[in-house]
C-alpha cells in the first residue's frame, strides 16, 4: 500500500517539475473547462502544455462540485496523440491524482469524507476550430481507482470515472 502511494506521489512531483520547467511558448499550451457541467453545479478546469517530443502533452485537471457535492478530484495526466498533431484528434494516456468523497444524505452510517491517491486512464477526442486552430472542443472519458484501501464505512468508490466535454482555448 505505501509503496503504491510513493509512487503515485513520484509521478504527481514528476509532472509538477515538468510542467514548472516547460517554457511557455505560442500554441503549445491549451486551457479548458466544461461548459455544461458548470450550471449543474460543477467546475472543472484543465491546463494542457506540449511536450518537446512529438504527440505528447503533460496537463493537470481539477474537478470541483459546489452544489450537492459527491466528490471533487485533481489529477495530473500524460496525452499521447496516435493520431494527429498535440491537442487534435485521438488522446490516450494515464493519470494520477487525488480523490476525495464525501458522505451523501442517505448514507448516516458512513464517514464523512474519506481521500485518497488515485490512477487511471483517460481518451479524448479533441477538434482545433478557428483561425490559426486556436479553439478547442473534446469529448472523451476518464476512468480511475482509489489506490488505498477502502473501508466498508468509507464514501469513496473502488473504482470511478467521468464523461468529458471540453471548451476552450490554445495559445
Amino acid at each position: 500500500m505505501k509503496e503504491s502511494n510513493a509512487v503515485v506521489f513520484s509521478l504527481l512531483t514528476l509532472a509538477c517539475v515538468v510542467l514548472a520547467a516547460a517554457p511557455l511558448s505560442q500554441g503549445q499550451n491549451a486551457l479548458a473547462f466544461d461548459p455544461v457541467l458548470m450550471p449543474l453545479g460543477t467546475m472543472n478546469l484543465e491546463y494542457e502544455t506540449a511536450l518537446p517530443m512529438e504527440k505528447l502533452s503533460l496537463g493537470v485537471s481539477g474537478w470541483y462540485e459546489y452544489k450537492e457535492v459527491e466528490a471533487r478530484w485533481a489529477y495530473g495526466k500524460i496525452l499521447y496523440y496516435p493520431f494527429g498533431k498535440t491537442f487534435q484528434g485521438l488522446a490516450l494516456g494515464p493519470l494520477a491524482g487525488v480523490l476525495r468523497y464525501y458522505r451523501q444524505e442517505d448514507e448516516a452510517n458512513k464517514m464523512e469524507k474519506d481521500t485518497s491517491l488515485m490512477l487511471g486512464a483517460i481518451a479524448q477526442y479533441n477538434w482545433l476550430l478557428g483561425s490559426n486552430d486556436r479553439f478547442l472542443i473534446g469529448v472523451g472519458a476518464a476512468v480511475r481507482t482509489a489506490v488505498k484501501e477502502i473501508k466498508p464505512e468509507s464514501p469513496l468508490k473502488k473504482v470511478d470515472g467521468e464523461l468529458r466535454l471540453v471548451a476552450g482555448i490554445k495559445f
